[in-house]
């Protein structure tokens, strides 16, 4: 009776037992196969998230240096017109200063020129108006 039991033993694991060996040496394989592929898609999809980053980057970075370029054409403009008024400035406080000493608030001041518009001529003299007769302008 041993011997009956014994040969069912061996025959058990003999068949069944090199069968389940075999299945499970199989089975851890193909598990790490599929572990590895999982991966290999895992990091293939990070990789084409960061790619489509980094190309939506770069456009941003066109575009905000095209902007950033605009900006400075802008500035330099603005810049030069601020140049040009600042010169314009300069020209009329020199203008004024040649006026305000002629200023005079008498309508018939004989000493009264006429401007012409150059800094440097001899101011011309303005003709003298005819004085209004008595009575007629006074109020």
């Amino acid at each position: 009776m041993d011997m009956d039991w014994l040969t069912v033993i061996i025959t058990a694991l003999t068949s069944g037992g090199l069968a389940g060996f075999s299945t499970i040496w199989y089975s851890r394989r193909k598990a790490k196969a599929d572990a590895v592929q999982s991966e290999a898609q895992a990091t293939q999809s990070v990789q084409d998230i960061y790619q489509e980053l980094i190309q939506d980057l770069k456009e941003r970075w066109d575009e905000q240096k095209g902007a950033n370029d605009s900006l400075r054409d802008q500035i330099r403009r603005m810049e030069d017109r601020i140049s040009k008024l600042k010169e314009d400035v300069e020209k009329n406080a020199r203008r004024l200063a040649w006026l305000i000493p002629m200023t005079c608030c008498v309508v018939d001041c004989k000493k009264r020129v006429v401007y012409t518009g150059e800094l440097d001529s001899k101011p011309k003299r303005k003709p003298t108006p005819e004085p209004l007769p008595k009575g007629k302008g006074e109020s």
